[in-house]
């Protein structure tokens, strides 16, 4: 038998609560987990941040919503060695889509992506994917392969970051904060 994504029910779903689907070897796994803690999201990452997370008290910097329409959104990246993302790529995100999130490359493509997905639709609401377990080789300047572990590697044998590193998670978070830093 074949497994369809899109004829699973769920009954009773409350809100406030997240879900994935895990492709795993001879298996899917459906996980639940409530949103109120994200603690245990991310259980491969030894030492990373434990504790209470801040309840959202504004929703202001959420994307337009309506009823009257089904929203979309896309998770997209491409492989450098394809070639930029065409202008015909970028209107269709931009025009189809009212979410992405987006981040495995350069922080200058990462805002240049942005940027010009922001000309075309500036009501559209970009995230940035920016991984807390694997490194994914991208160029950045600030990086030191000290923030690495030793070791067997992570998704797709990609080295692990070091949580245990002071200044890897200084610097995790200070890269973090300077791509949000950019409208």
């Amino acid at each position: 038998d074949e497994f369809d994504l899109m004829k699973i029910e769920l009954i009773g779903f409350e809100s406030g609560l997240w879900f994935e689907i895990a492709y795993n070897v001879g298996s899917i796994d459906l996980k639940i987990t409530s949103l109120d803690d994200y603690s245990g999201y991310w259980t491969r990452v030894k030492n990373s941040y434990v504790g209470d997370y801040p309840f959202q008290t504004s929703t202001d910097h959420y994307p337009q919503f309506s009823w009257e329409t089904v929203p979309r959104w896309i998770s997209f990246r491409r492989n450098p060695t394809s070639g930029p993302f065409t202008q015909e790529d970028i209107a269709t995100i931009a025009n189809n889509n009212y979410l992405s999130w987006y981040g495995l490359g350069r922080p200058e493509d990462v805002i240049n992506m942005a940027e010009s997905i922001k000309a075309i639709n500036p009501h559209y609401k970009m995230l940035l994917y920016w991984n807390s377990e694997s490194y994914w080789g991208s160029e950045i300047d600030t990086f030191s392969e000290s923030y690495l572990q030793d070791g067997p590697g992570g998704t797709g044998d990609r080295p692990l970051y070091d949580h245990s590193n002071p200044a890897m998670r200084k610097w995790w978070i200070d890269h973090a904060l300077f791509m949000d830093s950019d409208d």
